[in-house]
């Protein structure tokens, strides 16, 4: 299935399964059930703030030149675009995209926490009308052939089987679709 405009990619996504369920999650390699469970819980205790708290936070730090330029990325790709955050995690660039102008922003996650807060925010901010969030594998997503006009990876790509997620995100962006 293709789908052909933003507002085909929302009526397509919406009628999917926003999650897949544990059955789901146990059908998968053990290295993605270890990941869902580990994100799950990670998102359950506030990463955020052991992060802010960690002594490794100086690591963190030292990517504030590239966070920046994620902002530049998303400002100049975002408006009026299909953009999919590929393992969104807490959303955060997601919802950036949909302020940005996104027709539509997509995030995928495989874990169930991640989606279900990131969906929650999106409704709370009033982004839920361009802002949708599935929980998904990235190495086989099931969204539609050539959709997006760009996609996302933003530290997530060392948790990844690189020769299938590169090839799924080839088949889910359209030909002249961008990724960062």
């Amino acid at each position: 299935m293709t789908a052909a405009s933003p507002s085909d990619l929302i009526a397509w996504i919406d009628g999917q399964p926003r999650y897949l369920g544990d059955e789901w999650i146990r059908s998968l390699e053990s290295r993605k059930q270890e990941e869902a469970q580990f994100h799950n819980a990670d998102r359950e205790g506030g990463r955020d703030a052991c992060v802010e708290r960690s002594p490794n936070r100086r690591f963190y730090e030292a990517a504030d030149e590239v966070w920046r330029e994620v902002d530049r990325w998303i400002a100049l790709r975002a408006p009026g675009a299909a953009l999919l955050d590929y393992a969104c995690g807490s959303g955060n660039y997601t919802i950036q995209a949909a302020r940005a102008g996104a027709r539509v922003a997509v995030g995928i996650d495989i874990s169930a926490v991640s989606v279900e807060r990131a969906q929650l925010r999106a409704e709370r901010d009033g982004l839920a009308g361009r802002a949708r969030f599935l929980q998904r594998d990235c190495e086989s997503t099931g969204l539609p052939d050539g959709t997006f006009d760009a996609g996302l990876c933003c530290g997530m790509l060392h948790h990844l089987d690189l020769a299938r997620a590169f090839p799924e995100l080839h088949r889910v962006l359209k030909p002249s679709g961008r990724v960062l």
